[in-house]
Parts: C-alpha cells; structure tokens; sequence
C-alpha cells in the first residue's frame, strides 16, 4: 500500500490522506475535506478513489463526501455510531472493520 498525504491548508490545519494499491491503482481516500486537492493528487498518481472512509462526523472531515463521491461514484465508510450525521454513508462499520482496497 501506498499511502499520500494531502495538506488542505485551511484553518482547520486538516490534513486528507489516499492509501493505493499500487497493483491497481485503486484508492481510498480518508476525510477528504478538499475533494479537488484529494482528486487531483489520485490523477496525478493514475490511481481511481474507490472509497471514502470518514473517522468521525464533523464537518471538516466530511465536507467533501458528496463532491467526491458525485465525481467519482465511490463508497463512503463511517463509524456506524455517527452514521446519521455523515453524507452520504453506505456502509457503517464498528471498530476492527477491514477495507480492502485493489489486490489487498
């Protein structure tokens, strides 16, 4: 696995981070906050974001979930917790879930 990580430099300080499979250029993004830096660092790297995982439900860790996902149909993943206040959600998962990504 490959993992990049995206500086959004807002004043939240947030960072988003893509984990690749470097076999098949599949990619999971976490907390895509800034969707455009997040799709233009998978482009630039040939890889296709397939999931979204969201580690809790504020904003600034799910504010991009809908434009990724309306870009890229990918799967958004959260806490199954917090899964009312996430956009987007599909599947909620409990602690010790596993996300295979390409040929992991």
């Amino acid at each position: 696995m490959i993992v990049e990580r995206i500086w959004t430099g807002n004043a939240y300080r947030n960072y988003n981070y893509l984990i690749a499979c470097p076999e098949s250029g599949e990619a999971l993004a976490i907390d895509p906050l800034d969707h455009g830096k997040c799709l233009a660092a998978a482009k630039a790297k040939g890889w296709q974001i397939t999931q979204i995982l969201n580690t809790h439900e504020h904003h600034d860790h799910t504010g991009g979930n809908l434009q990724l996902k309306s870009e890229t149909g990918c799967t958004i993943i959260g806490p199954k917790a917090e899964e009312a206040r996430i956009p987007g959600i599909a599947r909620a998962v409990a602690e010790g879930a596993v996300f295979p990504i390409g040929g992991a």
